[in-house]
């Protein structure tokens, strides 16, 4: 039996999204996630997100808790919009919002307060309450994924498998990191994992980076205590960042600096085209025109898994309820095709 089925089964998995950021590099006025990027029926990042969750409930027949981390730019518009779209159909939704830090200007004076990232995500998690409530519905596992990737699993079979099988208390997804990309660097030394971010590489480091850091995690709910206890400080991080038209000095805390606190973890190397197509910018790479063609590639992939034939050339969405589906599911679909396919 897999395990990450299994888990799955008992009801033990649980998912945050990071979700604090501004679509304002998108051109994007709202926030990031509301920003609709399906290839046909234009669904938001949210929706193709919680519709994974919906559609894995459906099928386990569990309730599985989902926590939305906003910011204070974010937060308002967000909770709105669940409530406009009736929370997606999920019965288990929580919202919470990061912290702040001091922005500073060119000067070393302070200009005002920013989200202060997500490296307190856990710690927040922990502090609204919803360590305890989602321990005392019986869940052990939490899966954390970044909004802006439509190719995440908040559910992630394969993850937890892997997270299981390696009886790590931390697992995330690494990919093959292409030359000069925006992404983390994981290195990995036996049971010791750090990811130094991509603005911070050194040029020695920068040339030999192998394997970038795709945002998507697996933490155990003992490994989410044990960093309670212990009260562990994370650094602070620098960047030049745009903040109310006027470049200044951000601080932010990141979530990949847990790491070298937990005992174990393990890194599932993975193929980019299956987990990782990240909404980052207007144009060019990593934009929504990349995003749909990974979607489109991606669904693909999936139809000649399930139809057993060669899709159309033409533009077409799968619904999510195709998402890893079993041998009686696929029969399913290949008698009701079009309750299953748009184009």
């Amino acid at each position: 039996m897999n395990q990450g089925r299994t888990l799955l089964q008992e009801g033990r998995v649980g998912c945050l999204i990071l979700a604090g950021g501004q679509g304002s590099r998108l051109g994007f006025k709202d926030p990031k996630g509301m920003m609709p990027v399906s290839v046909i029926r234009k669904k938001s990042l949210f929706q193709i997100l919680c519709e994974k969750v919906l559609y894995a409930s459906l099928r386990y027949h569990k309730a599985f808790p989902l926590a939305i981390m906003t910011s204070s730019e974010t937060h308002a518009r967000t909770e709105l919009f669940f409530k406009e779209h009736r929370y997606f159909g999920l019965s288990s939704v929580s919202l919470f919002q990061q912290g702040v830090l001091p922005v500073y200007d060119e000067y070393g004076n302070k200009c005002g307060d920013a989200p202060c990232g997500n490296g307190h995500a856990l710690h927040d998690f922990y502090k609204q309450g919803l360590w305890h409530a989602w321990s005392q519905q019986g869940v052990t596992h939490l899966i954390v994924i970044p909004v802006d990737n439509a190719l995440a699993v908040p559910l992630d079979v394969e993850l937890l498998q892997y997270h299981e099988r390696c009886q790590v208390e931390v697992s995330l997804r690494a990919i093959k990191r292409k030359a000069k990309e925006h992404i983390g660097m994981v290195i990995k030394k036996g049971t010791v994992c750090e990811i130094i971010e991509y603005s911070e590489l050194t040029q020695e480091l920068a040339l030999n980076a192998s394997w970038g850091n795709t945002g998507i995690y697996c933490f155990s709910f003992s490994f989410i205590e044990h960093l309670m206890q212990e009260r562990v400080e994370l650094p602070i991080h620098h960047a030049d960042k745009m903040f109310q038209g006027r470049k200044v000095r951000k601080q932010e805390y990141f979530l990949f600096d847990v790491l070298p606190y937990a005992r174990s973890v393990g890194v599932l190397l993975s193929a980019r085209q299956s987990c990782f197509s990240p909404l980052k910018q207007a144009v060019g790479e990593n934009s929504l025109t990349t995003v749909q063609r990974d979607l489109l590639r991606y669904d693909r992939k999936l139809y000649r898994k399930i139809w057993r034939q060669k899709p159309s050339n033409k533009p077409f969405e799968l619904s999510l309820a195709c998402l890893d589906p079993d041998e009686e599911l696929m029969q399913t679909m290949q008698s009701q095709y079009k309750e299953f396919v748009f184009m």
